[in-house]
């Protein structure tokens, strides 16, 4: 959905309806589509958000805290206070340029912290040049996970065991696409299944498969 004062929303749920979760954004930066990500109009200020629940989402949310999660120019998935639903009814404050996520999933990410109780987090590496010649068999990448240095796009890849069906005996490791149904597009059609690898600075790379 589009925000009033600019911005999107959308709301993922479980199959059975027992979970959710809401993404909203009002990122203003020039992205690949649109300044402003297909936004009608640029965010300006805070906006002070309502989103009426369906009968099922809120049965999913009774007598539950939901957790809060930001993401803007100053930090990378912070967690916020929980908050309840009030008969149905989800309310938010939403800055200008951030990401704010709201789930009745525990834990929903493990990159955050509460700042109350913080938690230990990996360093992050100072960046530097990616260690080419490189060659990736997937064979240290634990099954079902993604590997490094993929980013999906559209869809979702994960390290499988290749299996000869015939004998049933297990090939090589691959990277397979899980998404069976299409899912819904964000602002527009969903796109096809795509993940990409590499830098935007390469030039003159030779790739084998």
């Amino acid at each position: 959905g589009i925000l009033p004062e600019g911005g999107t929303y959308v709301t993922i749920a479980s199959s059975d309806l027992s979970d959710f979760t809401i993404v909203i954004e009002t990122l203003t930066g020039r992205c690949m589509y649109h300044d402003g990500c297909f936004h009608t109009k640029t965010p300006q200020e805070v906006q002070h958000l309502e989103f009426q629940l369906s009968d099922n989402l809120t049965a999913a949310a009774r007598g539950r805290d939901l957790e809060v999660w930001v993401t803007n120019a100053s930090h990378w998935f912070r967690r916020l206070e929980d908050l309840r639903v009030d008969e149905g009814i989800v309310r938010i404050s939403m800055e200008v340029d951030a990401i704010l996520t709201i789930s009745t999933l525990q834990e929903a990410t493990k990159q955050g912290q509460r700042a109350s109780t913080p938690k230990d987090t990996p360093e992050i590496p100072q960046q530097a040049a990616f260690p080419l010649p490189f060659e990736e068999a997937f064979d240290a990448v634990q099954l079902h996970r993604s590997p490094p240095f993929f980013a999906d796009q559209g869809g979702t890849f994960e390290v499988v065991e290749d299996m000869d069906l015939v004998r049933g005996t297990r090939l090589n490791r691959v990277l397979q696409q899980q998404v069976l149904q299409v899912p819904i597009g964000w602002s527009g059609a969903a796109p096809e299944p795509l993940t990409l690898f590499g830098g935007t600075n390469w030039t003159d790379v030779n790739v084998e498969v």
